[in-house]
């Protein structure tokens, strides 16, 4: 029985990694949640470093984790653009605390974070973020588990990202409104998931150059999704899963002419597997369809898949790949969604007990639904933290990312077709308890 959770815990984890990437949820969210496993493996980030890792404050049952990360960097291009280049020292300061419970049975977990950003020439770029969360499990016996999570906040849009418009003046900042809750059950043979997904996001005015406001309302965007699954385990270290999800998707405060509102579905299936702690992933392949409530747009439709690789070869070193297809919302209701294609390699080595570092490489290609659009973007980073004690460690980061359209053509108002390379490098310091 203990060797048949192990199993199921180890696919279901593998399916996890096929979730997240596919856009089915988030580290912390109610799909997230279900799909990880209790047994299994650890990867060298995860794993404990009983010398290291934070002790934490008892409060009742529960624990409570602070930390505050503080960094000075360096960014050779702040606005992500081809012209002007401008480059600019960076000061960040991002105080954060969880609270955990300790009971034998369920689970809470509450989280506050904020992110300070100065920058030394060009101040507005300056920009304040902060979230505050919660998520839940509730345990129906050993074969049913709920669980829940919420959370809000404000945010901005990373600089040459998707979400960016700005090209003068601040950047695009919006209040992130999200709930979602799921439930599972182990049938014996067949492993059940469904969950449920809200998420609404609020834009707010900014200031362009010459102090013109914008009004960014005409992005305002409200989600709901969704999801169910199926695992059926045919192996002591494989299962098959099939999932369908559901989405809806309305802009709030659309501009005059046809609606971007949309429904859109995809269905997946694939195999999961766990040889043993040190190997599990994911495969799966589908398809997907987006259509629009105005008859005279055009919708989108088209394969969809997913993997995800972990091989943990050493206690000491984690290699994971992951490749998706799926459909991304756009910035603007005029733009249709975005068939996102994304790769990434990751991997991580433990050089001394309290000496960790990691290289990271990604592609992505995006192409616009309702517009002659197609944007591929490279990145790669290096890092390295050394762990002083359980109270303090640092951290050096260097980070790369090109991006470039496929057209020809130049930059339209909401920043699509840019061109541009861009490199930061950080150093930071971290003091937790």
């Amino acid at each position: 029985m203990v060797e048949r959770k192990k199993s199921v815990a180890l696919i279901a984890r593998a399916v996890c990694a096929t979730l997240l990437i596919g856009g089915g949820g988030r580290a912390g969210s109610a799909s997230a949640q279900m799909s990880a496993g209790r047994f299994g493996a650890q990867s060298v980030l995860e794993r404990t470093r009983p010398d290291y890792d934070p002790i934490g404050l008892r409060l009742g049952t529960f624990t409570i984790l602070p930390s505050l990360d503080a960094n000075t960097g360096y960014d050779s291009n702040v606005r992500a653009l081809q012209s002007p280049v401008l480059d600019d020292l960076i000061f960040t300061l991002r105080p954060a605390v969880v609270a955990r419970s300790n009971w034998s049975r369920n689970a809470v977990t509450v989280r506050a974070s904020s992110d300070i950003q100065r920058f030394v020439d060009r101040p507005v770029e300056n920009a304040e973020q902060y979230q505050i969360g919660a998520d839940g499990r509730f345990d129906i016996g050993s074969r049913t588990h709920l669980v829940a999570d919420a959370r809000v906040g404000r945010l901005i849009e990373a600089r040459g990202s998707t979400g960016d418009t700005a090209l003068d003046g601040e950047p695009v900042n919006f209040m992130d409104y999200h709930f979602g809750t799921g439930a599972d059950h182990d049938f014996g043979p067949l492993l059940t998931r469904a969950s449920f997904t809200f998420d609404e996001f609020r834009y707010g005015d900014r200031k362009a150059a010459g102090g013109r406001k914008v009004d960014n309302s005409q992005r305002n965007y409200r989600s709901i999704l969704g999801d169910i699954q199926f695992t059926l385990p045919v192996a002591p270290a494989a299962g098959v899963f099939v999932r369908g999800t559901v989405n809806t998707a309305d802009y709030i405060n659309e501009p005059a002419g046809p609606s971007g509102d949309s429904t859109s579905y995809s269905a997946l299936t694939g195999i999961a597997f766990g040889v043993t702690p040190l190997l599990y992933g994911s495969i799966g392949i589908g398809y997907f369809a987006q259509t629009y409530r105005e008859p005279s747009l055009d919708g989108t439709n088209g394969l969809n898949y997913s993997a995800a690789i972990t091989w943990n070869p050493t206690p000491l070193a984690t290699a994971s790949f992951t490749l998706n297809r799926a459909l991304q919302r756009a910035p603007s209701p005029t733009l249709g969604a975005i068939t996102m294609t994304t790769g990434t390699l990751i991997a991580d080595y433990e050089l001394r007990r309290n000496l960790i570092v990691g290289a990271t490489a990604g592609y992505s290609r995006n192409l616009y639904g309702l517009i002659d659009r197609t944007q591929t973007q490279m990145t790669g980073s290096a890092r390295a933290t050394y762990l002083f004690s359980r109270l303090i460690s640092s951290t050096l980061r260097l980070d790369y990312l090109r991006t470039r359209p496929d057209q020809a053509s130049g930059v339209d108002s909401l920043g699509i077709g840019r061109r541009f390379d861009k490199t930061r490098i950080f150093l930071g310091m971290r003091l937790q308890l």
